[in-house]
């Protein structure tokens, strides 16, 4: 089911109650859950339009215009799945443990694809690749988090799967590399992450759509 589908079923008093019930710590009154819902629907619409992007491209023609166009596609959507992801659990949530405990209670149909390279052309990033450390600290990864991001980058997933949270996380990230000129859409095609960009809306959106039916419920 769509986003927009799921916020056109929730009323002002379930989504009372479901913000009530998902984030206690936090004050509920029908002034303030009409706020949120402002926000949910800011957040589906912009989700919509990136998902409605067919074909992105964004350049002057050239050979990186729809690697660059996915890149922004990804920008667009995660805009929107962190409106949502705030609305439902504010923007200084309490406490980390209603946010995570309900992203666990999603199942992905899908994960969030690794870099689609051979095992030796991983291997030779690695060695060469000095930007990781730098990368991390310029986007303020945690040291206990730096790890799950360079592990999912070089290929290292069978250890450790990137589910529902993790599929968030790596995200985020991949957002925010793009925002601030990091990750350009050559180093993309040559970190293999062109289908980590084009998954991740969808994947957001499931996610989204979980989150909103999660509200609904409670």
């Amino acid at each position: 089911m769509s986003v927009i589908n799921s916020l056109a079923k929730l009323s002002l008093d379930e989504a009372t109650a479901g913000f009530r019930s998902l984030e206690p710590a936090r004050s509920s009154t029908p002034e303030e859950a009409r706020q949120w819902l402002g926000k949910l629907f800011r957040g589906a619409t912009l989700l919509k339009h990136a998902l409605e992007w067919s074909d992105p491209m964004v350049g002057g023609g050239g050979k990186l215009d729809s690697i660059r166009g996915m890149q922004w596609r990804l920008v667009i959507a995660y805009s929107g799945y962190e409106q949502i992801e705030n609305a439902i659990f504010g923007e200084k949530c309490h406490s980390k443990a209603p946010r995570k405990n309900t992203l666990t209670r999603i199942r992905l149909q899908y994960r969030l694809p690794g870099p689609m390279l051979s095992q030796s052309a991983l291997n030779r990033i690695e060695e060469r690749d000095q930007e990781a450390a730098a990368l991390c600290d310029f986007l303020g990864i945690q040291k206990n988090k730096r790890d799950r991001f360079t592990n999912w980058r070089l290929g290292r997933t069978a250890d450790e799967p990137c589910g529902t949270e993790g599929a968030v996380f790596i995200s985020a990230q991949l957002r925010h590399l793009v925002a601030h000129g990091a990750l350009s859409a050559d180093r993309t095609k040559q970190l293999g992450l062109e289908t980590a960009f084009e998954a991740a809306p969808l994947i957001l959106h499931e996610i989204a759509g979980g989150l909103l039916e999660i509200l609904i419920q409670n």
